[in-house]
């Protein structure tokens, strides 16, 4: 089952995406705890995660409006908004194919929370790190030009390239996973049954 666990590798140091992250940590694992548990009641699930999305919907504003705030470079804003639209959809599919299959509803809500829980490191650690430092080069005098090269041209710490592959990883099968079943999907209901 999915556990996040906080630690500084996170840290943009900006402050409100930092407590918004981790609050998105803790909404994470508070579901996974819930589906541990047995017994899931569909209706307590859904409910967290409506606020699991609804929260991370606000912090996707508010993370868009600290760059617009913060100068960063159009370039940087675009992606990230592109990134938080296709969270949002991604999600939003999973979760309508929630009872459309044969798995279990915690086993449903389980790849949903995954997916969620793989998409956050990998964004948190690839693209708001990015964010980070141009945020911090432009506060040390650099222009948004100049810090997004800076951003696109400096590595990442080494230290966080295993969870970003892991990330990843998840991210890759469960795409995967999914073409597998709309491909199935499609073989049914064009009446081919070699699927």
């Amino acid at each position: 089952m999915v556990r996040l666990e906080w630690s500084d590798m996170y840290r943009t140091d900006i402050g409100i995406v930092d407590e918004q992250h981790q609050q998105l940590f803790s909404m994470i694992n508070a579901i996974a705890q819930t589906l541990e548990a047995g017994d899931v009641e569909p209706e307590e699930v859904e409910k967290a995660l409506d606020g699991l999305v609804e929260y991370a919907g606000q912090h996707f504003v508010d993370e868009e409006r600290e760059m617009v705030l913060c100068h960063v470079d159009s370039r940087h804003q675009k992606l990230q908004r592109m990134e938080h639209s296709s969270f949002v959809y991604d999600v939003g599919q999973l979760r309508s194919y929630a009872n459309d299959g044969g798995d279990s509803l915690a086993d449903q809500y389980e790849e949903i929370l995954q997916f969620t829980a793989s998409w956050l490191i990998y964004h948190t650690l690839r693209t708001d790190q990015k964010m980070a430092m141009q945020v911090h080069a432009i506060e040390q005098g650099k222009s948004p030009e100049e810090a997004y090269e800076y951003s696109e041209t400096h590595p990442l710490s080494p230290a966080i390239y295993h969870e970003v592959i892991e990330a990843v990883v998840h991210l890759w099968s469960d795409a995967l996973e999914r073409i597998a079943d709309l491909e199935h999907r499609l073989k049914e209901i064009s009446g081919d049954k070699k699927a």
